[in-house]
């Protein structure tokens, strides 16, 4: 650490941040500087832990930010009595374990506290939720709190922000009134429980795996840009009350795995800024309704295991997946605080009076980002999609339903998608020579349904395409043998029907089974290099096996 002996009595502001400094954190920097009010440590790699902590009040501190070091040990018993006027805490990102002092709900001036990341546990004390009421932004995500977060004691009504996701809270959720100023609320990954109230809203709202039960609420979800209720118990219908006068913003709809039933509402087309909607894995029933074709900017949609009938509404070729994006998108920037208001008035007033640095400003984290984080099936494989990556993936998955009549030609002007699942339901005619035209599609899987004809040759100009299984129909005739169907090995495309659990950088499957596909096996096939399995059973192949097939190994 360099020497600042010459200074340690008088520092008033400490930053320090964004660099490599290692080592204990040095007692003297708050042990001697009674005056000091903003210290910042942000980004270094710091070790040890907070101790020795001051025995005197540090009355002049405002801002304390420590986070995305290597701080380990038990928060300070005394820490709010110590930084009594603190507004600004940040501790994020380290090793902190155990309880959080009570002592914390002597920070009555605190605007900000984040401890998410740590390994932090017990829990929290009714003197926080209690006697910090100015506190805008709580972040206590990820680590191993316990216990009833909304309480009795709950008091926390200027919340802009709260993150308790990925601990073990219990209980329900609060009533409408304390939702008016959210900007993000994420309690998923809990073990919350009841029902979701009337009156939610954020713009980014995470209820996701959690334990909430009944019908989804009837009012709400006003200002939501994210919506994920997914990995619950909800059950009943999608109210059409809710649809008519809420979701104007949403672009991110998650209602997957759950236990919703009846018809998807036609209200639902009054969602003009969907970008994702995920319904698989609940109990829809009915037909797919035409007003989903009105999504033009839509990128991804799942409704697949569900009860879905009828024929695959040939409109859908309208939705552009991908192809129509005005602006690039994947990320959602919001301001926890307005830093003016037009009568002249600051959120963070008390913060203006205290400083008059233009720097500060750089320094205080006045907004944040929501990164869009979705799971969808593509390649055969649940892979989860994150940020701007969600600017190049699209797809439509209708699989694992009761869909009955022919693929849609029209389905060939999705220029844009990238994965098209219609396995497991009940699609007969042949496979259109129109979707030689989906020149981003890198999976198509068409298995286990009653298609029949040939494969056709068109197929072989989709460069990309990386998986394409049709096993369990009745298709015939000859395998194409030229484009991309020639190169299944070099560059690891499949014909196949993986399961969920295999790894796809250790199994490469080649599945035609269960057809009625004849003539020779292509030599092309001793391009399998890499292949694992070769599932060419019940079909009507004739003729040598291939030389190089003998020698594939087992």
């Amino acid at each position: 650490m360099f020497n600042l002996s010459k200074l340690e009595h008088r520092l008033i502001w400490v930053d320090i941040s964004h660099n490599k400094l290692s080592g204990a954190i040095p007692s003297w920097l708050l042990q001697n500087n009674t005056d000091l009010k903003f210290l910042n440590l942000r980004n270094n790699s710091f070790t040890g832990k907070l101790d020795p902590f001051p025995q005197h009040p540090l009355s002049s501190m405002v801002h304390m930010d420590a986070s995305y070091n290597h701080i380990d040990g038990h928060l300070p018993k005394d820490l709010g009595i110590v930084l009594p006027n603190l507004q600004y805490l940040n501790l994020s990102c380290n090793f902190f374990k155990g309880d959080l002092p009570s002592s914390v709900g002597a920070m009555r001036k605190l605007l900000l506290l984040d401890l998410s990341f740590n390994n932090l546990s017990g829990k929290l004390p009714n003197e926080l939720v209690k006697n910090c009421t100015v506190l805008g932004v709580l972040k206590l995500n990820n680590n191993n709190f316990r216990g009833d977060f909304f309480s009795t004691h709950f008091n926390l009504s200027n919340l802009r922000a709260l993150e308790l996701g990925n601990n073990e809270f219990t209980g329900g959720l609060m009533t409408k009134e304390f939702y008016a100023k959210m900007r993000i609320f994420d309690v998923s990954n809990n073990k919350m429980t009841r029902k979701i109230p009337n009156g939610i809203d954020a713009k980014v709202l995470l209820l996701q795996n959690n334990y909430f039960e009944g019908q989804i609420p009837c009012e709400g979800f006003f200002n939501a840009q994210v919506v994920d209720i997914s990995h619950n118990f909800l059950s009943g219908q999608i109210p059409s009350c809710l649809i008519s006068k809420a979701f104007s913003n949403v672009e991110l709809l998650n209602l997957r795995d759950n236990r919703l039933s009846g018809n998807i509402p036609a209200e639902i087309s009054f969602f003009p800024s969907l970008r994702v909607l995920l319904l698989g894995n609940n109990r829809f029933n009915g037909l797919i309704p035409r007003q989903l074709c009105q999504f033009r900017d839509i990128s991804i949609m799942d409704l697949s295991n569900n009860f879905f009938s009828g024929s695959i509404p040939s409109c859908l070729s309208n939705v552009s997946f991908g192809n129509y994006f005005s602006y690039s998108w994947g990320n959602l920037m919001f301001s926890y605080w307005n830093i003016r208001h037009e009568d002249g008035y600051s959120d963070l007033y008390p913060l203006v009076l205290l400083y008059d640095f233009t720097s500060f400003w750089d320094n205080v984290k006045l907004e944040d980002q929501y990164v869009f984080n979705i799971d969808f099936v593509t390649k055969n494989n649940l892979l989860s999609f994150k940020g701007n990556i969600l600017n190049y993936m699209s797809g439509l998955d209708l699989s694992c339903n009761n869909l009955t009549g022919a693929i849609p030609r029209s389905l060939g002007k999705l220029f844009s998608i990238r994965d098209l699942n219609l396995s497991h339901n009940h699609l007969t005619g042949h496979i259109p020579v129109s979707l030689s035209n989906l020149s981003q599609i890198e999976s198509l899987d068409f298995s286990y349904n009653n298609l029949s004809g040939r494969i056709p040759s068109e197929l072989v100009d989709l460069n990309f395409l990386a998986v394409f299984s049709v096993a369990h129909n009745n298709l015939s005739g000859r395998i194409p043998d030229k484009g991309q169907f020639a190169t299944f090995g070099i560059n690891r495309p499949i014909l196949s029907c993986l399961s969920l659990s295999m790894d796809p950088s250790n199994v490469w499957l080649l599945n035609l089974q269960n057809n009625r596909l004849s003539g020779n096996i292509p030599i092309q096939i001793d391009l399998l290099s890499a292949i694992n399995f070769l599932l060419l059973g019940n079909n009507h192949f004739s003729g040598l096996i291939p030389f190089p097939v003998r020698y594939l190994v087992a």
